[in-house]
């Protein structure tokens, strides 16, 4: 194909990003007395001026070629970059769209492989129209047209272009609601309020709460409500933004999840790229037998997935087994066996959990010492995660693939290996752990441009060098 350029509505982002740009670099960088001696009128022509023609610049000489073994880019005002791309070296391929992008049939164009590096990608066409990315899907895999899912029912189906799912209303409200990211937003807000209560007079807040001191502990119930009324909604709401009108699609040897309400983003993955499986469980969760199936890539996603794309946001625990070896078929039908670490390993996860929230404990006792009686909430807490944790901590094999259960914050994570993809394992050990025959077991995969490391913990030493041997045989 010929060189092309993105569409000419990309000048708009150009034209927009350089007058930011531009207006920093004269407040900061040029002399402030020299910019007040130019009329405002004037500055702001200039500055306009340069923003168009930068913007004009850029655009004429980012060009792209799509040819038959490889993506070639051109970019760059003073320093010229061209970007080689062989299509057996790309690893995912995203898109994302905004909403005012839809009406003109445009979308940007993320390419990743092996050898990226950063966040965004290795290759970027920030505006093209949707037929670019269905051409490079099917140069990428020697004539393959890739189409659009016309209609999905609410489980999966098999359509003409494969196995797809979407996900129906029901299921996406039980996901945002049984969130646990409620937590950071809550922290959020009360350091929000914190930093809002510096601002507010003395007086108003002495007259605030004089006039309810006979009401102190409705006053605490009615804030605890309202931070949790919040921090819910904008939980909910965040959720049901990212994930609306999700979809996931198996076409052939690819897997592609279609989501996000304003921005619709798509990311497309082979799967024999994929390196491991991760079922999620948050304690609310596990107590509605819901889960989260991720798969963990070679390459790292963009934005909020980082390394990990979300292939099924929410599923009955007991058909995680039966609907997801339709979209990825090397996993078990059945659920794994997990055989748990001992009490004796439990124990040691209690006993570290506790130990930790002792350290704020002390502090709080010796800085504040009227109000440390609410600081043992601590411990107790503690106590109640590591026993968390060690409950939910195990390991299995199924075939060649292995099966390890982690437990922290009161979280489940299930994470099934396949033993090709395994880069190295490990076993720790300290000396107090050698005196009562424990051992760490740790199992590294790509993810990303770094690794993850799944690490199951106290496992009885015997244990742990059979898996060891198993991974080495």
């Amino acid at each position: 194909m010929p060189k092309q350029r993105l569409h000419p509505l990309i000048l708009v982002n150009y034209f927009l990003g350089s007058l930011i740009n531009w207006t920093v670099i004269f407040v900061v960088v040029v002399n402030v007395h020299f910019i007040r001696e130019i009329p405002a009128p004037q500055l702001l022509s200039l500055l306009v001026a340069i923003a168009i023609v930068t913007s004009l610049a850029r655009y004429w000489l980012f060009t792209f070629e799509i040819g038959d073994q490889a993506l070639t880019i051109n970019s760059g005002l003073i320093f010229r970059k061209q970007l080689h791309i062989p299509y057996d070296r790309i690893q995912t391929v995203q898109t994302k769209r905004w909403f005012y992008m839809i009406p003109f049939g445009l979308e940007a164009v993320i390419i990743e492989t092996a050898g990226k590096s950063g966040d965004d990608g290795d290759a970027q066409l920030p505006m093209v129209k949707v037929a670019v990315y269905q051409e490079l899907l099917r140069r990428q895999h020697a004539g393959s047209a890739i189409s659009e899912v016309a209609s999905v029912s609410p489980v999966s189906v098999e359509t003409s272009e494969g196995t797809a799912y979407k996900i129906n209303a029901r299921d996406l409200n039980v996901y945002a609601l049984t969130s646990l990211g409620i937590a950071p937003i809550i922290l959020g807000l009360i350091y929000a309020y914190s930093k809002f209560s510096d601002v507010i007079p003395r007086e108003w807040l002495s007259r605030a709460i004089s006039s309810v001191q006979h009401a102190e502990w409705l006053m605490l119930v009615t804030f605890i409500l309202g931070v949790l009324i919040v921090g819910t909604i904008l939980s909910y709401v965040q959720i049901v933004l990212r994930y609306y009108g999700f979809t996931v699609t198996r076409q052939r040897n690819q897997i592609v999840t279609r989501r996000g309400l304003f921005q619709r983003r798509t990311v497309t993955s082979d799967l024999d790229r994929v390196q491991a499986i991760v079922v999620k469980q948050s304690v609310l969760r596990q107590l509605f037998q819901l889960a989260t199936v991720q798969t963990v890539l070679a390459s790292t996603l963009s934005d909020d997935e980082e390394s990990e794309m979300v292939v099924m946001p929410v599923l009955r625990t007991d058909q995680v087994w039966t609907v997801m070896p339709q979209f990825l078929p090397w996993l078990p039908t059945s659920q794994p066996v997990i055989t748990a670490i001992p009490w004796l390993g439990q124990w040691r996860m209690i006993r570290n959990a506790v130990a930790v929230a002792m350290i704020p404990v002390v502090g709080w006792v010796i800085v504040a010492r009227a109000t440390a009686g609410w600081s043992l909430l601590l411990p107790v807490i503690a106590l109640f995660l590591g026993r968390y944790a060690g409950q939910h901590t195990g390991i299995g094999l199924v075939a060649d693939y292995l099966v390890a259960q982690e437990g922290s914050l009161f979280s489940r994570t299930l994470t099934l290996v396949p033993k090709k993809r395994i880069q190295a394992a490990t076993i720790q050990q300290s000396i107090w752990m050698k005196r009562v025959g424990l051992a760490h077991l740790a199992v590294s995969v790509r993810s990303g441009d770094a690794e993850k490391k799944v690490t199951v913990r106290y496992l009885p030493v015997k244990v742990a060098r059979q898996y060891y041997e198993w991974y080495r045989a």
